[in-house]
């Protein structure tokens, strides 16, 4: 005996978003013939055997015998677009095709097949209900939710009873405006109401412009060549003295070569080179370059393109930390437009001639290609017999090109003091600080002054332990220096 599939409680509806090519589609619900399911793709309804065939889940064709079929696939004779819309409906004929005859015979499949085929019919109603407007079960506002006649060109909406009503083109609905919006809403056309808000003819042709290039002739922008960029379209403005700028910060840590669209520059964590783009390429274009650590062996080399040169210079450097460079090419060359450097003091633990029972403490300043140095020299005893030389801070060197006649022997250091204190005694001062080697400096004291300020000449000598008095317990010296450092610019 044929036994009809029993019926799931179920939506007689499947919508899918084709993938590109995508040709099969699943259905889910119980169909009686093949001309049961309505294909939508895209809201248009599609036609069986030109635009697609009704198959089992498996592939395989469908004959009389395999109906009613719960469930198959309906497959397109080409592969759809991606992002297609598919709408797989049930949409049973509502007719009647079966009758029974008197003291004929009484088939339970046939039987149970049309009451399958009511019962599928009934879902597509329910279906359709609850995707139409309607009162919900526990509304209590209740209304008449029947369409108005003469709805044509009008919209639909809720009269104060609840019940669907008629507008004209617009909701007839007062809204409080004030002179000028009633002005604005009596304008004729776009161009009275451009004109109502106060916006100039100037204007309106710049909105009405078709494209980028047609607002750049508006607002009289020149078609620029290679050689003129940057020229025209670098925006600037000024505060406190300085040149405001609207670009791109990077912050690099390793060799970098700078592009067009970089403005500021931030270098840290090591030594490394940021090479310019060929000055040609980017004239009137700026860079500002700044070095953001305080380590003075991490050295910023800034590297034009070529033989190309900065300020007359194959390169340059930024050696101490916020130092920083604004540069700008002349179509040929980098020049310099401002060097900052900034003048920070900061500490370290110096080294000198004398080790036994001493404690050195330091201070440093960069002073433009200068270091200032200041150190202060504290004994907890009798020092070892030497002179006392003092070393400047690591990774740095003496530029002796700039000294007073050079590196000659014991040449006097500018802007050099120093003096000692023999405690409870006398105050040595009025020396100065002679060059020593391309890193360490000496001490001088010329002549002593007495607690009670009487002043008598001692004579002239580097520091020792024995001069200008013998070195002791809690005695102190001083000395402080500003010299040329090689490199610095």
């Amino acid at each position: 005996m044929t036994t009809v599939p029993a019926l799931s409680d179920e939506a007689a509806l499947n919508q899918y978003v084709a993938t590109g090519g995508q040709t099969d589609f699943n259905f889910s619900f119980m169909i009686f013939a093949t001309a049961d399911i309505e294909v939508y793709v895209n809201g248009v309804l599609k036609t069986e055997v030109t635009d697609y065939t009704v198959k089992k889940s498996g592939g395989g064709s469908i004959s009389s015998s395999d109906l009613p079929l719960d469930g198959g696939k309906v497959v397109f004779g080409s592969g759809l677009t991606v992002n297609d819309e598919v709408t797989l409906n049930r949409n049973i004929a509502i007719a009647r095709s079966t009758g029974y005859s008197v003291a004929g015979a009484f088939r339970a499949d046939v039987v149970n097949r049309e009451f399958t085929k009511q019962l599928a019919i009934t879902q597509q109603l329910r279906r359709d209900i609850e995707r139409s407007i309607r009162l919900a079960t526990f509304d209590s506002e209740g209304g008449d939710l029947t369409l108005p006649t003469g709805r044509a060109s009008k919209l639909i909406g809720f009269d104060a009873d609840s019940n669907v009503a008629l507008f004209g083109g617009v909701v007839e609905q007062e809204v409080p405006v004030s002179s000028f919006m009633v002005t604005l809403l009596d304008d004729a056309d776009a161009s009275a109401a451009l004109t109502t808000l106060g916006i100039s003819a100037f204007i309106q042709t710049l909105l009405n412009d078709a494209d980028a290039s047609a607002a750049q002739v508006t607002l009289g922008f020149p078609t620029l060549a290679n050689t003129d960029k940057g020229k025209y379209l670098r925006v600037k403005t000024t505060y406190d003295g300085y040149d405001a700028v609207h670009g791109n910060v990077v912050s690099k840590t390793s060799t970098y070569t700078a592009t067009e669209v970089d403005e500021v520059i931030l270098c840290s964590g090591a030594a490394f080179t940021v090479n310019l783009p060929a000055a040609a390429s980017v004239p009137y274009k700026k860079y500002i370059i700044k070095k953001t650590d305080s380590s003075l062996t991490n050295i910023i080399t800034i590297d034009p393109n070529g033989s190309e040169t900065i300020d007359g210079s194959t390169t340059t450097t930024l050696n101490t930390l916020s130092e920083t460079l604004e540069i700008i090419s002349d179509g040929s060359n980098w020049q310099v437009i401002r060097r900052t450097i900034p003048s920070i003091w900061t500490s370290f633990t110096p080294t000198g001639g004398w080790s036994s029972n001493t404690t050195y403490t330091g201070r440093w300043r960069r002073v433009g290609d200068s270091m200032e140095v200041q150190w202060y020299i504290a004994l907890a005893g009798a020092p070892n017999s030497a002179t006392l030389s003092l070393n400047l801070p690591s990774n740095v060197t003496i530029d002796t090109a700039k000294l007073p006649g050079g590196a000659s022997t014991s040449p006097w250091m500018p802007q050099g003091v120093c003096g000692a204190e023999d405690t409870g005694s006398n105050l040595f001062s009025g020396g100065g600080v002679t060059y020593n080697s391309s890193t360490s400096v000496v001490p001088r004291c010329a002549y002593i002054t007495s607690h009670s300020g009487t002043v008598s000449i001692k004579g002239d000598g580097a520091i020792t332990q024995a001069f200008p008095f013998t070195f002791g317990n809690t005695d102190t010296a001083f000395a402080s220096v500003c010299v040329p450092i090689t490199g610095w610019n």
